[in-house]
């Protein structure tokens, strides 16, 4: 039978790559309202910031041209095509309007991109159009995700420009130990494998799975990058803290012989009991 090895690497708690977020600003605007604090909770979707901006309302204005503008010429359009099949107009009127109306629709199309990379889909900039007695000036920047306030860079009163870093968010529910091990025993680790994980400077211990194995070994160190990803649902872990992780890895070419009397069967497994000292055993699965 081949027994498997018990190996331990030191690591550092990250957080996930898609559980962090910087949110930033889009449009030019003074800030009215800051909405959330370091350390509340955010859910997805919800408003952080409220920004009055005069570059928005004027984007907004130039949309309700546009808009009017493609309403108006698509009408005309279908008016047109009806009258031609009476005979009551011709051709080249129907093909005059046919230009008319696509570049209207250009107008449109472009005015609409602009303002769907601010947050607005369809549906809500029809709403405003039917309903533009309300204050345009108002922008609102919702969180990209499910997560906590890291940091705020924002009072009431200032201004800000596209581009200007605003809140910092982390999903700290999901976070990775990042470690590196041996190129040797990189090879023999698999995505979705169990390691246990313990803090250095805690009793917080738990597990975690493989998600990730480098295919790129460091000149130096000849090590490759590892890193586990795990629950953190209890708060129990934060980003910079230390742990051992420890992993189950196959010997290669390292066999141990048994008596067939030392294995036994568990759910149908054939499996043998090491000892680990004082009165502890581990099951290993041969």
């Amino acid at each position: 039978c081949q027994l498997q090895k018990a190996s331990a690497y030191q690591g550092d708690v990250e957080l996930a790559a898609d559980g962090q977020s910087q949110v930033s600003a889009q449009i030019t605007g003074h800030v009215l309202t800051v909405h959330k604090k370091p350390g509340e909770a955010v859910k997805r979707g919800e408003v952080l910031i409220t920004l009055r901006s005069t570059e928005l309302s004027q984007t907004l204005i130039e949309y309700f041209k546009a808009e009017q503008s493609y309403r108006y010429a698509k009408k005309q359009l279908a008016r047109e095509k009806q009258l031609r099949q009476k005979t009551i107009s011709s051709e080249e009127a129907v093909q005059k309007q046919l230009h008319i109306y696509r570049q209207a629709e250009i107008a449109h199309r472009s005015a609409h991109e602009h303002l769907k990379t601010l947050g607005f889909n369809e549906k809500a900039l029809h709403a405003l159009f039917d309903n533009q007695k309300q204050d345009l000036s108002r922008y609102r920047i919702r969180a990209p995700l499910d997560g906590e306030v890291v940091s705020r860079n924002v009072v009431v009163g200032q201004r800000v420009e596209p581009g200007a870093r605003l809140f910092e968010l982390a999903d700290l529910s999901q976070l990775v130990i990042a470690f590196q091990v041996p190129v040797s025993a990189g090879s023999l680790l698999k995505t979705g494998q169990t390691v246990r994980i313990d803090a250095d400077a805690s009793d917080a211990s738990t597990d975690g799975r493989i998600a990730f194995v480098s295919s790129l070994a460091d000149k130096q160190t000849r090590t490759v990058t590892v890193k586990a990803g795990f629950k953190n649902d209890m708060r129990q872990w934060k980003p910079g803290m230390c742990g051992k992780v420890r992993i189950e890895i196959a010997g290669r070419g390292e066999t141990v012989s048994v008596s067939s009397a030392a294995v036994h069967e568990i759910d149908g497994r054939p499996v043998v009991f090491v000892h680990q000292g004082q009165g502890r055993f581990r099951v290993v699965e041969v």
